[in-house]
Parts: structure tokens; sequence; C-alpha cells
């Protein structure tokens, strides 16, 4: 069952100047995933985005960035439909999906840019 929170699997940094810049300073593999508590679709890729979480610890950062809470930080990243996933790589935008996904397809992207 979907919780209504957001994944926990780490801190997301404040959508401030600073919050910004962890993402652009991260080192290795990042997915953001821009999400809202009204949104259907990111309650249902929240188990996806935990399992993956755990399948890829320490490999793959995955954040969970409010887009109602943060909306400066989605603007920056031109973020106009929710979900919105983006992989970062060491602060580059490597790819960005809009909507939902299979797990699998999901692990095929990260799969897809790791070493």
């Amino acid at each position: 069952m979907a919780s209504d929170q957001p994944l926990q699997p780490t801190s997301v940094p404040p959508a401030d100047t600073s919050g910004l810049a962890a993402f652009l300073a991260w080192s290795g593999l990042l997915l953001v995933d821009f999400w809202a508590p009204w949104c259907s679709p990111c309650k249902a890729l929240t188990p996806v985005l935990h399992e993956l979480g755990k399948n890829f610890e320490g490999r793959v950062r995955i954040v969970n960035v409010n887009a109602d809470e943060c909306p400066e930080m989605a603007a920056h990243f031109q973020v106009l439909s929710l979900p919105t996933l983006i992989l970062f790589r060491d602060g580059s935008v490597l790819d960005r999906i809009v909507g939902t996904r299979s797990r699998r397809e999901l692990e095929l992207l990260l799969l897809k840019y790791l070493p």
C-alpha cells in the first residue's frame, strides 16, 4: 500500500540556493523525484523508488523534492508535470522522465549510467 508520505531514504536539501548547490555538487548518480502529496501517480511511484533505493544503495542516491514546497527548485529544473524524475551525475543532468514507469524501466535507466 502506497504511503501519503514521500520516500525517506535520504534527506532532501532545502529549496534555496544551498539546496540547489547541493544537487549540483553531488558526486555520483543522483535521482531526484519531484512529487506532490495530491499527485496519485507520484504515490504509485513511491514504493518503486523505495525498492530501487534499497537495490542501488551505495551506487545511486535517490531524493524526493515536494514541488509544492520547493517551487523555486522545480522551476529551475523546468518541472512542469508530476512526477518528474531527473537523473544527475556529478551535477549534470543525464536523463529526465515525466510520468510513472515500471520498476524494470527505471532499473534499466540506472544501470545504463552505472559504470
